[in-house]
Formats: structure tokens, C-alpha cells, sequence
């Protein structure tokens, strides 16, 4: 593998952890909400997806579980009052959100720790490929975990909403389709 192609699979790994978050699901939606990256005071990072920050990468440090709570509550609260939903479905979507986060966040920094990995592959005298390969193995697993959870947390989710609030937000989510977080 050259330089290039090692630069074009990182890229396609950014692709795949985007679209892993995303996952064209109402969990996304809300996790995305509640886990976008946060500037100083605590307010998120409005570039979006395909901006500097690249998702969920948060330059200014670890998120603090509280403040990704309350960002739960907001877009479940939200999403509720689009969907014309319950009190009840709203605290029950927030709480699954919620479980789901608390999941990720481990993910999150085992990624941010493989990113770190991959520059000093990057930076070495001679290229190792056995770790280049270890490294992209376990970064595989890492997105296979989060893919696991984040349907875990839509299907648990589409189970508290109606079919006519399902049809309703998947026509929301088609809508958004390509258009990354906001």
C-alpha cells in the first residue's frame, strides 16, 4: 500500500464512521445531536459533518456525559413534537438515545486513540504493514460494534413510535439524505 492509497482507505474509514453515526436512523439523529462536537462553553460545533472538526473527533477534549444528556433530551424533545408524539415516547426515545451514547463513547475514544496510532505509522522510518494491517483490522471491529449499536438503538426506538410516526420520520430522514448533521 502506498501513501496514497493509506490516505484514501483513512478517508474511506472517516466515510464509514460518518455514515455508521448517521446511519440513516432516527439513533442517529439523536446520538449525532447529542454527541456533535462542542466548542469552548459547551456550545456545538456548527461546521457540520464535512468540516474541519470531521464529526465527532471533538478538538476541545473529552465530552462531558451531562452535556450530551441534555442535547439528547433537545432533539428527542424535537423530534417528538414533529412526529406529534407523547411525553412518554419522548422519555423513552431519550432514554434508549441515552443507553446508546453512554455505549459509543468508549468507541469514540478507542477511535481517537487508532487515529493517533495510524500518524505514527504514518511517521516511521519504515513502513510496517503488519501493523498497518493489525491497525485497520481492529478499527474494522471498532465500526462493527457502533453499527451493531446504532441499530440496536434504531430498531428499539422505531418500537416506540407508531407506524404512521415511523413512515413520517423516514420520510424526514430521506429528505436529509447527503446533507450530513446540522
Amino acid at each position: 500500500m502506498n501513501l496514497l492509497q493509506g490516505f484514501r482507505l483513512m478517508k474511506a474509514r472517516r466515510a464509514f464512521w460518518r455514515s455508521a453515526a448517521l446511519g440513516g436512523s432516527l439513533a442517529g439523529v439523536l446520538l449525532v445531536s447529542a454527541c456533535a462536537p462542542m466548542g469552548p462553553g459547551g456550545e456545538a460545533n456548527r461546521s457540520g459533518w464535512g468540516g474541519p472538526s470531521m464529526g465527532m473527533r471533538g478538538h476541545h477534549g473529552p465530552m462531558d456525559p451531562a452535556r450530551v444528556d441534555e442535547r439528547i433530551d433537545k432533539t428527542a424533545e424535537r423530534m417528538m413534537r414533529w412526529l406529534d408524539g407523547t411525553p412518554e415516547q419522548r422519555a423513552k426515545v431519550a432514554q434508549i438515545a441515552k443507553e446508546a451514547a453512554k455505549d459509543l463513547m468508549p468507541l469514540r475514544e478507542q477511535t481517537r486513540l487508532a487515529r493517533s496510532q495510524a500518524t505514527d505509522l504514518l511517521k516511521a522510518e519504515t513502513i510496517d504493514r503488519a501493523a498497518i494491517e493489525k491497525m485497520r483490522v481492529e478499527k474494522m471491529a471498532l465500526a462493527e460494534s457502533a453499527s451493531k449499536r446504532a441499530a440496536q438503538a434504531m430498531a428499539d426506538i422505531a418500537e416506540v413510535l407508531t407506524p404512521e410516526q415511523r413512515s413520517k420520520a423516514a420520510q424526514w430522514l430521506a429528505s436529509r439524505a447527503g446533507r450530513g448533521a446540522s
